[in-house]
C-alpha cells in the first residue's frame, strides 16, 4: 500500500527474438499486470501509466476487480494504525527459454510499502527491471528501483554474458558494480541462450524457482551458497 492506502502496480514483459516490449505503471483494479504488459507488447510496444494503462486493459477485455480487493484487511489496519511494519516483497521476475531458442523476460510489482502515489520503480523499464535477446540471455531484477535504475541492471546482466560468462558469474557481476557504485539491495535472475541459469543478490535472502524438462517438480531456494553453479 502507498502513501494513501491504495495498490498500484508496474509491470513489463520483453521478447527476446524481436525486442518488443510492453509496460504500465501506476496501474490501479488490473488483476493481471502482467497478462496487460503482453498484451501492449503484442499491441503496439509503449509504456503505458496511471489511467492509460487501466484503459487499455478495459478495452481488450482484461481482467479486472475493484481496487480495494487487492489490499487484506490485515495490510489495511497497518496502514491506518501506521504500524512499523517490514516491508512486504511483491515483486514476481520470470525469465523463459522455449524449444525453439526464443527468450523472454517478465517483471510485475506492487512497489515498496508507504511509497508516494504515482512512484515508478525499475519493474516496468526496459534494461533496469528487464531485459531479453535471444542473442544473449533474458534477466529479471528485484530490489530497491531507485539502485536499480541508475545501474541499469538488466542489461548489465546481460551484457556480462557476451563473452559466453556463465549466467551465474554474469548475475554476480551485475550486483556487484551495483554494490560498487550506489546503494541499496537488489537482485536478478539471468538465463542464457543455451539454457544455463544464474542468480545473485546482495540482500539476506531471495526467494527462487526453476524449472527445466529434466525435472519432476520446479528446484526451489530462499538463499544460495556461493558455490552454486548450474552447468
Amino acid at each position: 500500500m502507498n502513501s494513501e492506502g491504495e495498490v498500484e502496480d508496474d509491470a513489463a514483459m520483453m521478447d527476446g527474438a524481436t525486442l518488443a516490449w510492453g509496460a504500465i505503471a501506476a496501474v490501479q483494479g488490473v488483476r493481471h499486470p502482467i497478462s496487460v504488459a503482453r498484451k501492449i507488447m503484442e499491441d503496439k510496444p509503449r509504456f503505458l501509466v496511471a489511467e492509460s494503462g487501466e484503459r487499455f486493459a478495459l478495452e481488450h477485455g482484461l481482467e479486472m476487480c475493484d481496487k480495494d480487493e487487492l489490499v487484506s484487511e490485515e495490510q489495511y489496519q497497518e496502514w491506518k494504525e501506521e504500524a512499523n511494519v517490514l516491508d512486504r516483497p511483491n515483486t514476481v521476475g520470470c525469465v523463459a527459454l522455449d524449444s525453439s531458442g526464443n527468450l523472454a523476460a517478465g517483471t510485475s510489482t506492487g512497489g515498496t510499502t508507504g511509497q508516494s502515489q504515482g512512484r515508478v520503480g525499475d519493474s516496468a523499464l526496459v534494461g533496469s527491471g528487464l531485459y531479453a535477446d535471444n542473442q544473449l540471455g533474458a534477466c529479471s531484477t528485484t530490489g530497491d528501483g531507485e539502485s536499480i535504475i541508475p545501474v541499469v541492471l538488466a542489461k548489465t546482466a546481460i551484457d556480462a554474458l557476451a563473452e559466453e560468462t556463465h549466467p551465474d558469474q554474469a548475475a554476480q557481476h551485475a550486483i556487484n558494480t551495483l554494490k560498487a557504485r550506489v546503494k541499496g539491495e537488489a537482485g536478478c535472475i539471468l538465463l542464457d541462450r543455451q539454457g544455463r541459469i544464474g542468480w545473485a543478490y546482495n540482500s539476506d535472502n531471495m526467494a527462487v524457482a526453476y524449472m527445466t524438462e529434466a525435472l519432476q517438480q520446479p528446484a526451489v531456494f530462499t538463499e544460495k551458497e556461493q558455490s552454486f553453479a548450474i552447468a
